[in-house]
């Protein structure tokens, strides 16, 4: 499969504004669309994750089964898929209307989402035909549509990115993307989405450097109020970079943006999901901790120390390195071995070895680093040191991060899939003329083989008939009408790893489904049975088989199916659960998208949503704890042997994937 999006580098600039305070000029922002295109090429239509996967993975209700569209067209339940609630994507010129409406649809057709219905609207607002008890796309163009040259070329697949997966994960909700006037003038496309009709969720899949305190500020502002006034959540995303020291990105650093960062899904079944190695995280730069963070990390029953490790103390480069820590004050509690040590120059997972002349308090202790190192624990200066540990002496981490936040706001608040990389590949077998696809082996444990992946022979060629199934046919890594994929788990047999699934080629199945949108096991193996006994793509020479997951995601551009992955496909993800969230409202508020929207401006200190998932009892713990992985990479993308910040997933909220990826079944269930 070609790569479709490499590298974009294309400059998304927000509106130069003057300060109304300082009088300071506040600089444009520059950064670029959170893409990640995948390292090697997926392997066809079906070997990426689709939506019906994050549906099991994610939790998301109404929206079992293979076939996701079963689940929105019975009309059993409208608040399923977020009915009701209007999402707006907000990004630069690069796609005509006509376009982005076309690919959404074949989105749509290729996974089993409902049809969104199109209206037409004007420059600066909804259409009179928008209205969201008819779920629709509409498309608001503030350029005029003058600006779809090769300048703005790079932002197609943003649209495309966030268009679909905006829907994917809210199939019933209603789709308003507002193409800002240019990409240097974002921040007016964002404040006209704010104000929409029905807006709960403005998802930004940009950024760029915060250029300094005094714009932060005036945009905080700006959000603060667009709260206040509308009850819409802002969300945006903290970009492929991992923890790249002094260059963070904003909107996403702003209290008032809820920040989404990056996770690596190996497997939809189990905990399978770890950190996202180049997903934005770390404190920012200029915003100071807003009290909704703060508060939370302090109630997780954490405490912090202060220290210092003395300069050249440890020397054992390139070895497992230790060096002497003075402690010089204990707010509580009692340090113990194990407790995770950070500061500007310590190496990230440094940890206290042995208690030394310490015993718990103030004192030396002994700091020992995780693995073989190349840089000294402590180099030339002394450092500061801090750290955490629970009320039984137990490290937690989260007081540390506290600690590690020195003050500022910390990113990213959430998380969700972002890797588009390759993650393994099983073997099976089919007799001629059988629908049944025995599964033999696997490479990897947490792989889980799903409906909707392709099938391919031994040479990576897509079974596409006879003439594409031999190691000298044509080669193709495409699945077409005419290629095997898995339908269901037969019954009986495990489902996800080593047994038995039933097959047929995708035409078959489209045909089933056009006729009926919910089959029985039965009629599926009766199509599949029909179809199999005249497949003429399997040889007694060549029925063994493959296929590949990969955790990349699908998506149409330009009526071509291609693959991606980034924080600008989480972003649009958590607005589409957001909108799912908005929908099943029901509490003191009201109920639906209208109680939702006035809980969210009535939240403590007008941060709206964050303040909310933060601050409100158990809403916290009903996100998955990503405890796994790093972030340590820098600007360019290299790796480092530490970093300045605390790069590590952790029990708790952490600077890598914040407090985690989304359960929507219990979020949703906490809201009734």
């Amino acid at each position: 499969m070609k790569k479709l999006l490499v590298n974009i580098l294309v400059l998304a600039s927000v509106v130069m504004l003057t300060s109304c305070g300082g009088g300071d000029d506040i600089s444009s922002l520059t950064g670029s669309p959170a893409l990640n295109a995948p390292s090697t090429s997926p392997s066809g239509a079906g070997g990426s994750y689709t939506p019906v996967n994050f549906y099991s993975h994610y939790t998301i209700p109404g929206t079992t089964g293979y076939n996701p569209n079963s689940q929105f067209l019975t009309g059993s339940s409208l608040s399923a898929g977020g009915y009701g609630a209007v999402i707006a994507i907000v990004d630069a010129p690069g796609s005509p209307a006509a376009t982005v409406i076309s690919d959404l649809a074949k989105f749509s057709a290729a996974y089993g989402l409902p049809t969104l219905t199109t209206c037409t609207s004007t420059t600066s607002g909804l259409g009179s035909g928008c209205n969201p008890s008819t779920p629709f796309i509409t498309v608001i163009d503030m350029s005029g549509g003058a600006k779809t040259s090769s300048t703005y070329s790079d932002w197609q697949g943003e649209i495309a990115l966030d268009t679909q997966w905006a829907h994917a994960f809210a199939p019933r909700a209603s789709i308003v993307l507002v193409i800002a006037p240019s990409d240097s003038n974002l921040a007016a496309g964002q404040a006209l989405a704010a104000s929409l009709s029905n807006v709960v969720a403005v998802s930004m899949s940009y950024g760029g450097n915060e250029p300094s305190s005094s714009y932060d500020s005036y945009y905080d502002a700006i959000f603060k109020s667009q709260i206040a006034s509308y009850g819409v959540t802002f969300l945006a995303a903290t970009g492929d970079a991992g923890d790249w020291g002094s260059n963070k990105s904003y909107p996403a650093a702003s209290p008032y943006v809820t920040a989404v960062g990056g996770t690596s899904t190996s497997s939809i079944t189990g905990v399978g999901e770890t950190a996202w190695a180049n997903g934005g995280g770390g404190p920012s730069l200029y915003e100071t901790i807003p009290s909704y963070q703060s508060s939370y990390l302090s109630s997780q029953g954490g405490s912090s120390f202060a220290g210092s490790i003395a300069t050249g103390s440890c020397s054992g480069s390139p070895s497992v390195c230790t060096a002497t820590m003075t402690v010089s004050s204990v707010t509580s509690g009692t340090l113990s071995v194990g407790n995770y040590i950070v500061g500007s120059k310590v190496i990230a997972g440094s940890y206290i070895s042995a208690l030394g002349t310490g015993s718990g308090k103030t004192g030396t202790y002994i700091v020992t680093t995780p693995t073989a190192q190349t840089t000294a624990v402590a180099a030339n200066t002394s450092i500061s040191a801090c750290g955490g540990f629970n009320s039984s002496g137990v490290s937690n981490g989260l007081a540390g991060r506290l600690c590690t936040l020195a003050g500022y706001r910390g990113m990213p608040d959430v998380s969700a899939n972002a890797d588009p990389g390759t993650y393994g590949n099983w073997t099976a077998s089919i007799a001629a003329g059988s629908y049944v696809m025995a599964v033999t082996a696997q490479n990897a444990s947490y792989l889980n083989i799903s409906p909707g992946m392709a099938l391919y022979n031994a040479s990576s060629v897509a079974l596409t008939g006879k003439s594409n199934f031999t190691s000298t046919g044509t080669a193709t890594t495409t699945a077409t009408s005419s290629s095997l994929v898995i339908v269901t788990p037969q019954t009986g047999t495990n489902t996800g790893g080593i047994g038995n699934y039933v097959v047929m080629p995708v035409n078959c199945l489209t045909n089933l489904l056009n006729t009926n949108p919910t089959p029985s096991y039965s009629a599926i193996i009766k199509q599949a049975s029909s179809c199999m006994t005249s497949y003429t793509g399997l040889t007694s020479a060549s029925n063994n088989v493959q296929g590949y997951m990969e955790s990349a995601v699908p998506y149409y551009l330009n009526g071509t199916l291609g693959y991606i992955g980034g924080t600008s496909e989480a972003t649009p993800m958590w607005a589409g659960i957001v909108a799912q969230m908005a929908s099943n409202y029901s509490g003191s508020y009201g109920t639906g998208v209208n109680g939702w929207k006035s809980l969210i401006k009535a939240q403590t200190g007008g941060y709206g949503f964050n303040a909310y998932l933060y601050g409100s009892g158990q809403i916290a713990n009903t996100i998955n704890d990503v405890i796994l992985g790093t972030n340590y990479t820098d600007a360019t993308g290299s790796k480092t042997s530490g970093c300045a910040q605390f790069c590590q997933a952790d029990v708790g909220w952490d600077a890598v994937t914040g407090l985690g990826s989304p359960n929507v079944t219990a979020l949703i269930n906490y809201l009734k």
